[in-house]
């Protein structure tokens, strides 16, 4: 991500860690389901799942970490990707309206 001149960043964020978690304890209660019938699974079909299911847990917690928002003086930037990245600008002059809706989870660990 390039600044422009006279140009600095204000504030700095991730997403927040329950975006992460809740996505990450599924896969695990998915994976402690399957593992505990494993006597109903042949082995090569448990190998594929295990693999299969650790990647899964590698690109969300990935995704999760390569998501940053950058509030600058100028702009607000959307930095986004594991691989390639995609970084959206949105000048502040823009901005017409921001609207957050919080549900009783963004209330309970403040989301705000």
């Amino acid at each position: 991500m390039r600044l422009e001149d006279k140009e600095k960043i204000i504030f700095s964020v991730h997403l927040h860690w329950l975006y992460v978690a809740i996505p990450e304890l599924a896969l695990i209660i998915l994976g402690f389901l399957i593992f505990s019938f494993t006597y109903f699974l042949p082995s090569l079909v448990l190998v594929v799942f295990a693999v299969t299911w650790l990647l899964a847990m590698l690109i969300v917690f990935l995704d999760w970490l390569c998501i940053n928002y950058y509030l600058t003086n100028l702009r607000l930037i959307e930095e986004r990707g594991i691989i390639w990245k995609r970084i959206m600008f949105i000048p502040l002059d823009k901005v017409q309206d921001i609207t957050c809706k919080f549900g009783i989870l963004g209330r309970i660990f403040s989301f705000l």
